[in-house]
């Protein structure tokens, strides 16, 4: 099925559909094209009930969260949970040997488990290294948000902790449908309009005659080029300084910008006829991920945020 016709079934915006349909050709497949996983440090003590019930509220107040996407014979459809029943597991590592390496061996495996995204489009998880040290796991799939969006969750959790409320409803909840549910019926209307058309017919003629077919470079070896490698490599404090300076004096969303820039970068040399392109999701605004020992701020603890 095109995009196009499956456009004109489905109530997803077009960003979810593209993203629906490549978790359905590549499903079991371990990508992380399809979520976006963070896990942050929080560094001083830290009052479970209160956090759980932050996390609580957060759901509750946002309709992207509590968005699923079902199959309704081979087509797409986003549904919105009026309460969706969810209640952070909190994992304790405290007893073992060494729980900061416990710690990762169970963020890889969850990581990488895969999910049934049909009763929530997200995983998160609080793991307890110690009394002063704990780690907040959070995965949403790229239906519901993007890695912008960390950053408004962290700071609206952040807001419900502060609060102190232990239980309740979101002082800014909106109900079954809300400000997702909204743009996505926007989105919808314009896709039915005579100037969403025009802007097609241009873009596909355009685009249609200058693309050459993609093709991979005679340097790469076409059996390989669906494997994926994970290289890890540790910043420094100084190379981290440096990285946090050039985030604020280009005014960049994230520390990660310039990691992508460069990756995109070598794949455009390295691929013909390929483009890159971002769109927003449900709740996307701007993001607080650090990547390596570059710092972020999170409630009133210094935290560093590992962004996968």
């Amino acid at each position: 099925m095109s995009m196009s016709k499956l456009l004109e079934r489905t109530n997803l915006t077009e960003a979810q559909s593209a993203f629906w349909l490549g978790y359905r050709l590549q499903h079991g497949v371990p990508l992380d094209t399809h979520h976006t996983t963070f896990i942050f440090d929080i560094n001083g003590p830290l009052i479970v009930p209160r956090f759980r019930a932050a996390i609580r509220r957060t759901i509750d107040s946002s309709d992207a969260l509590r968005s699923v996407i079902v199959d309704i014979r081979g087509i797409p459809q986003r549904r919105t949970v009026a309460e969706l029943r969810y209640e952070l597991p909190v994992i304790s590592f405290a007893e073992r040997a060494d729980p900061r390496q416990a710690c990762r061996e169970w963020v890889e495996l969850r990581h990488r488990a895969d999910k049934d995204w049909s009763e929530h489009l997200f995983d998160c998880a609080l793991i307890e290294l110690s009394k002063q040290a704990y780690v907040w796991y959070l995965q949403i799939h790229h239906a519901a948000a993007d890695a912008r969006a960390f950053w408004r969750i962290v700071r609206r959790v952040e807001r419900f902790y502060e609060e102190g409320a232990e239980s309740g409803p979101a002082s800014d909840a909106t109900g079954s449908e809300g400000e997702f549910a909204r743009y996505a019926d926007f989105e919808r209307r314009f896709r039915a309009s005579s100037r969403y058309a025009r802007s097609r017919a241009y873009w596909e003629q355009k685009l249609g005659a200058a693309a050459p077919e993609p093709r991979i470079t005679d340097s790469m070896l076409l059996e390989q080029a669906l494997k994926t490698h994970r290289l890890t490599r540790r910043l420094d404090p100084e190379t981290s300084r440096q990285l946090l300076q050039l985030t604020m004096d280009r005014a960049l969303i994230s520390p990660a910008v310039p990691f992508m820039t460069a990756l995109f970068a070598f794949l455009g040399k390295c691929m013909v006829g390929v483009t890159f392109d971002g769109r927003p999701m449900g709740f996307r605004t701007r993001s607080a991920c650090s990547r390596g020992r570059a710092r972020s701020w999170w409630m009133s603890h210094r935290t560093r945020a590992s962004c996968r």
